[in-house]
């Protein structure tokens, strides 16, 4: 006796699986004149597979020229096998991209590689981040001087400070289109003023400003955490680069 075809939810989870699982099958596939047709399943399958390891060689143009075209196509689709998106807008997939090729042994001795891949997928968030007007200098310049080391900023929904200590700024501004001249600094800040997609070089004293600020912790200790900074050019340019949205301040007591 033939079994009873799936209800629909059922037959909708089986075949979003077998999608992703080579070994598994789909009950119920028939073609026009009602005889299986497994080899049609497989157009679909392969197609899904095919389309986003597309959509990370889009997102991660760099990261791809760096790795091989053959390579880079190996690990997505090993990606893609093992982390199916979880979000129907496409442009959030990948988000730990970079985290599943640190694993691949054959990056191992190139560990700038995920750093790039960071990046690429840092700058592709701020591009898609919700709007805000960005803190302008003459608006810290409004707050009272003694309320300064009090001051709190709210990052910007655009911006991100990311570490990079292996070079990875440097190999994606080489591998960029168009290329910039390599910058040695071990972090970036990703911003996006005027809707334009921006990394800037910092140091790692500046870096040891910013990210506490950025955190939202006060600019005093803020400006304690990071000795060795110079806080009125960081200031400047985390404010330049539009890194804030907003300020408050303690009133002093």
């Amino acid at each position: 006796m033939a079994e009873p075809p799936p209800r629909r939810a059922e037959a909708q989870a089986a075949f979003a699986a077998a999608l992703l699982d080579r070994s598994q099958r789909v009950a119920g596939l028939v073609d026009g004149h009602g005889r299986a047709a497994p080899e049609r399943f497989m157009v679909w399958r392969n197609t899904m597979r095919a389309s986003l390891a597309d959509a990370l060689g889009a997102a991660f143009p760099a990261t791809r020229r760096l790795m091989g075209d053959d390579y880079f196509r190996a690990a997505a689709l090993h990606y893609v096998e093992r982390e199916p998106p979880r979000s129907p807008l496409l442009m959030t997939y990948g988000g730990n991209f970079a985290d599943a090729i640190a694993r691949l042994p054959g990056l191992a001795p190139y560990p700038f590689v995920p750093e790039v891949a960071r990046l690429e997928f840092c700058r592709l968030t701020a591009y898609h981040a919700a709007d805000a007007a960005p803190l302008r200098p003459e608006d810290l310049a409004a707050l009272a001087a003694d309320a300064l080391p009090t001051a709190r900023f709210d990052a910007h929904p655009a911006a991100a400070l990311l570490p990079l200590p292996a070079g990875g700024l440097a190999a994606w501004q080489k591998n960029a289109d168009p290329p910039a001249d390599p910058s040695p600094e071990p972090a970036a800040l990703v911003t996006r003023p005027d809707l334009d997609v921006r990394v800037t070089p910092l140091s790692a004293a500046a870096a040891d400003f910013a990210a506490p600020l950025l955190a939202g912790r006060p600019l005093g200790e803020s400006a304690a955490l990071a000795e060795n900074a110079d806080i009125v050019e960081v200031l400047s340019v985390l404010l330049r680069e539009g890194a804030f949205c907003r300020v408050s301040v303690t009133s002093p007591t």
